[in-house]
């Protein structure tokens, strides 16, 4: 398999593959891509679901600070099974997502590029909250972020990011985007709503 791994992530394998299954676990957010092997199984297990892997290429987001689990399937086919005792199979460009809190799971239909394409280091967003898009540039820059005013993380917006770009820069091109304004403090930034 392949995986690539996003910011505050972790994957735990073993020295060596036992048995009939190939199995791994991990944190935060991973991308997969496994080649299909009937006779030995690929199970990724993560802190509240577990895929099993028919060969494919899928996305996991599970990080511990937010209430949602992701698992996007861009090619392939996946059976996800959840702390609710449910599995669902996955056809591509769909997405299963489960309500930590709740404990209840849901499949849609996606575009899966919206939640793949930080692989390739870009990151796209389409009609998000402020607060979920700097959540993620505060893991890629490590920073920490505060609102001055509570409902500058309601604003929306739509975009395309490059990840290596400087934080400044990023930061630029949503005040220039209009309704929010950020200063910058060492790794501190304070979001304040025009």
């Amino acid at each position: 398999p392949h995986i690539w791994l996003n910011s505050g992530s972790s994957v735990k394998f073993p020295v060596e593959f036992k048995g009939k299954e190939r199995q791994i676990q991990v944190t935060g957010e991973v991308f997969l891509d496994v080649a299909k092997d009937s006779l030995h199984p690929f199970v990724v297990r993560g802190r509240h679901i577990t895929v099993k892997v028919l060969g494919t290429k899928f996305n996991i987001r599970d990080y511990g600070d937010e209430e949602m689990v992701m698992t996007t399937l861009v090619e392939g086919r996946i059976k996800v099974g959840s702390e609710d005792g449910k599995t669902f199979f996955l056809k591509p460009s769909e997405q299963y997502i489960y309500d930590k809190q709740k404990q209840t799971g849901e499949v849609r239909e996606v575009d899966t590029s919206l939640f793949v394409s930080w692989q390739a280091g870009i990151y796209l967003f389409k009609s998000q909250r402020l607060e979920d898009i700097l959540k993620l540039l505060s893991q890629w820059y490590d920073l920490q972020v505060f609102y001055q005013n509570p409902e500058a993380k309601d604003i929306l917006f739509s975009g395309r990011l490059k990840r290596y770009e400087n934080i400044g820069t990023l930061l630029g091109v949503f005040e220039r985007l209009g309704g929010v304004n950020f200063s910058v403090q060492g790794k501190t930034v304070i979001v304040k709503k025009e």
